[in-house]
């Protein structure tokens, strides 16, 4: 087939378009790269931030409200609104907290204490955290807790690293193993 002079022209301006797809294409790219690296590291900081912080973990407000605890550590209750009420009423006695329809027993561990992460105006009590579903809080076995906002608060807790199973350190040495048994076999066929 003859070339009638448009073919030259024509696949420049296919060349150049196309060059211009790829460049606009790298821009977005390295833009949306940008942009997750960027996010990543947001999100990196902010979750060690909150792994860092003393601060609670979770705050559950009322009754049946779904919580998990940790084993060993304490509970607090923050009863802001209604601290003096509770200092002269309270303070001695003991907490009744109800969890899937278990009573459990604990007392006062310290009242209105101003420093630390809780803050002022928090009762700190001490327990056995448990899982499961908050249903009442009495306090001295007689009147629910209803000063103000009832919270259930519960303090960070960082889980501790996990340690390999069986079968995970079997997989590392099988994999240590053949790794070397590859490296013996590449320095054996460079010594040949």
């Amino acid at each position: 087939m003859k070339d009638c002079g448009l073919g030259q022209p024509l696949r420049q301006s296919f060349v150049g378009a196309r060059a211009e797809v790829l460049q606009t294409m790298k821009k977005t790219i390295s833009a949306a790269a940008w942009a997750a690296t960027l996010s990543l590291s947001v999100a990196g900081a902010v979750s060690s931030l909150l792994l860092a912080s003393p601060a609670v973990a979770a705050d559950y407000i009322g009754v049946d409200s779904e919580f998990r605890g940790v084993r060993g550590v304490s509970w607090k209750v923050n009863i802001i609104p209604c601290l003096a009420e509770l200092e002269a009423q309270y303070q001695g006695q003991v907490f009744l907290v109800t969890i899937d329809n278990v009573v459990y027993t604990t007392s006062f561990a310290e009242v209105g204490y101003s420093s630390g992460p809780e803050g002022p105006g928090t009762i700190r009590f001490s327990g056995t955290p448990l899982t499961g579903t908050l249903q009442k809080v009495t306090i001295g076995g007689a009147s629910q807790l209803t000063c103000g906002a009832d919270r259930l608060l519960l303090p960070n807790a960082v889980a501790p690293a996990p340690v390999p199973t069986l079968s995970e350190w079997a997989m590392i040495l099988l994999g240590v193993l053949l790794a070397g048994g590859a490296a013996l076999t590449i320095q054996r066929r460079r010594a040949v």
